[in-house]
């Protein structure tokens, strides 16, 4: 019952907006090509204990960026590029927690659960935190982003990003930094292959 009452949501409030903005739908991933180089991914991530009594979801959002991301996961193995990014293939993922800067939010539809009341929280937060958060990535605000709040493998796409759309000097200093704060062996000859697809010194 509650899975379907998801699925209403998906189809009735979700989708509408997001094919709006120009997204492309598969099951509950949406994704949108910015341009060549960037692109915009979000999805309802269901719980994974969801049943018949209770169904519970959240919202992710991030950033893909196709021509580093190639490079990144080409570094060890010959990879292709997936033809319908996920959230987990992008950098800076954020979940609507963070956007409303609150505590880790899911959405709950169980017997004491007032749907209509459901069906305004989550029209309200995708016009009010997820739609704007999504209007505003753009190639500029990409290559003004600090990497300091991202994770290993985030850091070095954003990188490899920025190096491929101009920042040389940016991405040579932004590599040798990487690679003094390493935390492992693994991470470093990542750091390494990359300074030698682009002939950097790390020293």
């Amino acid at each position: 019952m509650y899975i379907e009452e998801q699925k209403k949501i998906v189809n009735e409030i979700i989708t509408p907006r997001m094919k709006n903005l120009g997204f492309k739908k598969s099951s509950y991933n949406y994704y949108k090509k910015v341009d060549d180089n960037v692109g915009v991914c979000f999805n309802l991530q269901g719980n994974k204990y969801n049943d018949r009594e209770e169904a519970r979801f959240t919202f992710n959002v991030g950033t893909f960026l196709p021509n580093a991301y190639e490079v990144y996961i080409n570094l060890n193995s010959n990879t292709e590029l997936p033809k319908f990014p996920k959230e987990y293939n992008c950098i800076d993922r954020k979940r609507i927690g963070q956007l409303k800067h609150t505590t880790d939010l899911w959405y709950t539809l169980n017997p004491s659960t007032d749907i209509e009341t459901i069906h305004k929280e989550v029209s309200n937060d995708l016009d009010h935190y997820i739609i704007p958060y999504i209007q505003e990535i753009t190639l500029e605000k990409l290559l003004e982003t600090s990497d300091e709040t991202l994770g290993w493998s985030d850091k070095i796409v954003l990188t490899i990003f920025k190096i491929q759309s101009g920042l040389v000097a940016e991405g040579d200093e932004t590599l040798k930094k990487l690679y003094r704060a390493k935390p492992n062996n693994y991470i470093a000859e990542q750091i390494r292959m990359i300074a030698a697809k682009y002939n950097m010194s790390l020293e």
